[in-house]
């Protein structure tokens, strides 16, 4: 075997079946060649053949694939409480995959995302949960009451991930309040035909907030 030609032709559209007339080649002593300066979002396709001094043998079939950098990060990472001991997580697609381009090119090009989460604002401990390039929010349940949670997500393809995002997002796990206590309905004495309803905040508020009003005056 004197040598291998591998021949290379690109195009800024998919082709289903590429000509071969503007090509690059290459002459190969081995069997790997490393592709340098595949520019994103173009197709590239490539076949080769084997030499000797018979002569040639017929090309291989042509293999395809696409010039692809690292992806963007989500955009719009936030989140919030989502019902007891819960929360949710919500972003949007990057706004380059990877093929310089945006949108429902993301989803052809991406192996998904890498959530990460922390209850320390990423000082000592995190964890990583992957998901799919389809999904844009996650719901974390049976979280400790009163404990905040920071989010950083990643977008991954085929190449590797992305940075992380560019903030932070935190939200703090509540679970649900106990009854106000000492509910009572009087009439007013100062006004007619009005009613005063009163009661006592609840012991536990759920770990958010404490509750802003103690009284409620209804007029029928």
């Amino acid at each position: 075997l004197a040598y291998c030609l591998l021949e290379i032709e690109s195009s800024n559209v998919s082709l289903s079946t590429p000509h071969f007339s503007n090509i690059q080649q290459h002459v190969l002593t081995s069997s790997t060649y490393i592709f340098l300066g595949a520019r994103v979002g173009y197709y590239f396709y490539f076949r080769v053949l084997a030499s000797n001094s018979a002569g040639f043998s017929n090309f291989s079939s042509v293999q395809t694939e696409r010039g692809i950098d690292l992806p963007d990060p989500p955009l719009g990472l936030t989140a919030y409480v989502n019902g007891s001991l819960a929360i949710l997580v919500l972003w949007n697609y990057p706004s380059n995959s990877g093929l310089g381009d945006k949108g429902s090119s993301f989803l052809l090009s991406e192996s998904g995302y890498r959530l990460i989460w922390s209850t320390d604002n990423f000082t000592n401990t995190s964890w990583v949960v992957y998901l799919p390039a389809n999904s844009s929010s996650r719901i974390f349940y049976s979280l400790q009451r009163n404990k905040t949670y920071f989010f950083r997500i990643q977008s991954r393809n085929v190449v590797g991930d992305s940075v992380a995002t560019y903030h932070t997002a935190s939200a703090r796990a509540m679970g649900l309040p106990s009854p106000p206590s000492n509910f009572k309905i009087s009439a007013s004495t100062f006004y007619e035909n009005v009613l005063l309803l009163s009661w006592n905040p609840p012991n536990e508020t759920g770990g958010g907030d404490s509750l802003v009003a103690d009284l409620l005056y209804y007029r029928p």
